[in-house]
């Protein structure tokens, strides 16, 4: 029996030149566009009260973890496989994308955006993760917009703003709790450390006092 060949499958065999007749996504692509849209592109970017990150990977993995080395360490690895991990990197693409978004109006093709690898016979697999490229470019279309741009929210799908949020509130209430031990713990500290001042100060009082005298007390 014939294998039925997906529209995707036909896609990917009918590109033949990265950058030529598509962008290819990842940081083996051939065009500068094709890495900067890798969701492992390393560039530093800025979230509005949350921080910044090295890349959208990262932010994805210090969001799921809480995590602060995440943040800028691009082999931290979750051990298990998260719900949502991939919209989460999504969402952070988006804020890295627009800390490009002068690079990009000078690398912008109107070209279909794509993910495959290569194999070593020439054969191009595409990329399970198909929506990535697609909303990639999306973002950024929305970006290099002049109506629309940096500035104007970008249409997440439903949930998942709503959904990040909260993981960040969670982050930030662990971090508040986790805070307090170490301030008792401060306080305990220095009350100890305040109780052997003291008993250095007797021991040097006892010392100072003639030796009679301290025989006589005893």
């Amino acid at each position: 029996m014939q294998q039925k060949t997906s529209i995707m499958d036909k896609l990917v065999s009918s590109f033949k030149k990265d950058g030529v007749d598509h962008i290819r996504i990842g940081l083996a692509a051939e065009t500068q566009l094709g890495k900067m849209c890798a969701v492992e592109w390393r560039r530093r970017f800025f979230i509005p009260r949350v921080g910044e990150f090295l890349s959208p990977q990262c932010f994805a993995n210090w969001l799921v973890t809480g995590d602060e080395a995440a943040r800028h360490d691009p082999k931290y690895r979750v051990k298990n496989a998260v719900r949502g991990y991939q919209r989460y990197c999504l969402y952070a693409k988006f804020y890295q994308l627009c800390s490009m978004a002068s690079q990009l109006r000078k690398e912008m093709k109107s070209l279909p955006f794509t993910s495959y690898k290569i194999h070593g016979s020439g054969i191009k697999e595409h990329d399970r993760w198909s929506e990535y490229p697609v909303k990639v470019k999306e973002m950024i279309e929305h970006i290099l917009d002049p109506e629309r741009g940096p500035k104007v929210p970008f249409p997440f799908d439903d949930g998942v703003v709503e959904t990040v949020n909260e993981l960040i509130r969670q982050i930030a209430a662990a971090s508040a709790s986790d805070d307090e031990p170490e301030e008792v713990q401060a306080e305990a500290e220095t009350a100890s450390v305040e109780e052997e001042v003291a008993a250095e100060e007797v021991v040097a009082e006892t010392e100072e006092k003639p030796e009679e005298e301290v025989a006589a007390q005893a």
